[in-house]
C-alpha cells in the first residue's frame, strides 16, 4: 500500500494503531537521523533505532551484519516490524535485512529522498552492493507500506534533487508525453502541490508495470532503461572509492542506450533529440576516457539482466515505448562509448 500524506507523524501512528506488532524497529543513516527522524520523535525509541554510515558504500554485508545483531540483541521476532527511514540506499538495504531476517519479518518504507519517493522504496526491489557489482545480492519481497511526504524535500541539498529527477526522467519515456510533460522543468522546493502530482504521476507509472509483472519476467524491465550502462558506470566509481550518483549514471546510461537505439535503427530521430535536448538540459557529461571501454563492457557483461552470454538491454524506442530484452553487441556498446566520450571532450 503507498500512501501520500502531509501529516507523516499522523499516518505512520494511525497505521501502527491498526497493527498488532511486539515491536518496532527503525534503521536510518546517519544524514537521516540528523534531518528526519524527529519527524517520527516517540514513535520508536532510540534503543531500537538502528543508524549506518550514509552513502552508497554502506550498502554492504558489513552494514546487513549490523542491522541483523542489532534486532537479535534487541528481541526482534517474527511479529516485529522494521520501518526503514532514508533514501534509497536505506530503503533497499533496510528491506532486504527484513525479507531474510528470520525469513522474513514486515517492513515499511519512508522514502526521505526524491530518488527513493519515485523510485527505489516502491517495487518490492531490495539489496546490497557484492564488491563493485550494483544491487548484485537481494530479494523481491514488497513493504506493508510505503509512507510519501514531499516534506523530505526540504531536507535535501540541489544535487540530490537533481539525483532523483533523472528516474522521474526515465519515468517520463517510459510513461509517454503526458509523463514526458512533466519533466520539462524542476519545480521549486516550495512548490508541494507541483512535487505531490510529479512524485504521484511517477510512483503510477512504476507500479503499474510493477502489479503485472512483480517478479521481472516481461513489462518491467522496461524499468531497467538506462540502467544496464548506468550501473557500468556505478560500478567503475564504486570501485575507485568515488561513488557517482545513481542519477547522474542513469542519465548518462539513457542517452547511451538511445545511441544504442538509433545505431540499431529502433527510435525515430526526433525523439532521439528530444531526450538527448532534455537530459542535457539538466545532466552534464560524465567525463571518463577511452581506455576504461574494455572495463566498462566487462562489468555490462556480469549485468544480472543478461541471458547466457548475450548482453540484454531495455532500449527507448521513442516517447512512451522502451522495447525490452534486446541483444546488444559489444561493438555496439563501444561504439556508443566511444562517441560519448568524444562528445564530452568537445563539451
Amino acid at each position: 500500500m503507498i500512501v501520500f500524506t502531509q501529516n507523516l507523524r499522523e499516518s505512520l501512528n494511525q497505521w501502527l494503531r491498526e497493527t498488532a506488532y511486539d515491536k518496532v524497529f527503525i534503521l536510518t543513516d546517519t544524514h537521516t537521523h540528523s534531518f528526519c527522524l524527529h519527524y517520527l520523535t516517540d514513535l520508536v525509541s532510540e534503543q531500537n533505532t538502528i543508524v549506518i554510515p550514509n552513502g552508497e558504500l554502506s550498502k554492504n554485508l558489513v552494514s546487513a551484519n549490523i542491522i541483523w545483531e542489532h534486532l537479535v540483541i534487541n528481541g526482534a521476532s517474527r511479529k516485529s516490524l522494521l520501518v526503514n527511514l532514508g533514501g534509497g540506499m536505506v530503503t533497499d538495504l533496510g528491506g532486504f535485512c527484513a525479507s531474510v531476517f528470520q525469513r522474513g519479518i514486515d517492513f515499511i518504507n519512508i522514502p526521505t529522498s526524491l530518488l527513493a519517493m519515485v523510485d527505489a522504496s516502491v517495487g518490492g526491489k531490495n539489496g546490497i552492493d557484492f564488491g563493485n557489482l550494483k544491487n548484485y545480492i537481494g530479494t523481491i519481497s514488497q513493504p506493508k507500506l510505503v509512507l510519501i511526504d514531499p516534506v523530505f524535500l526540504k531536507t535535501l541539498p540541489e544535487i540530490e534533487i537533481l539525483n532523483g529527477w533523472a528516474e522521474i526522467l526515465k519515468h517520463g519515456i517510459i510513461g509517454g508525453l503526458n509523463s514526458w510533460n512533466l519533466c520539462k522543468e524542476i519545480p521549486t522546493i516550495q512548490a508541494i502541490d507541483s512535487w505531490f502530482h510529479i512524485i504521484q504521476n511517477n510512483v503510477e507509472t512504476k507500479n503499474k508495470i510493477v502489479e503485472k509483472d512483480p517478479f521481472e519476467k516481461n513489462i518491467r524491465k522496461k524499468l531497467n532503461l538506462g540502467h544496464t550502462v548506468g550501473h557500468a558506470f556505478e560500478s567503475y566509481f564504486m570501485h575507485d572509492k568515488i561513488p557517482m550518483r545513481h542519477g547522474f549514471c542513469v542519465a548518462e546510461g539513457i542517452l547511451i542506450e538511445a545511441e544504442i537505439a538509433a545505431n540499431k535503427h529502433l527510435i525515430p530521430m526526433p525523439d532521439l533529440l528530444e531526450i538527448q535536448s532534455r537530459i542535457r538540459a539538466f545532466f552534464p557529461f560524465i567525463n571518463i576516457q577511452i581506455a576504461l571501454i574494455p572495463k566498462l563492457i566487462q562489468t555490462i557483461k556480469s549485468d544480472k539482466k543478461n541471458h547466457h552470454d548475450s548482453i540484454r538491454m531495455s532500449l527507448p524506442a521513442g516517447i512512451g515505448e522502451v522495447l525490452t530484452d534486446i541483444e546488444v553487441s559489444e561493438l555496439e556498446i563501444e561504439t556508443a562509448l566511444t562517441k560519448h566520450i568524444t562528445n564530452a571532450n568537445k563539451a
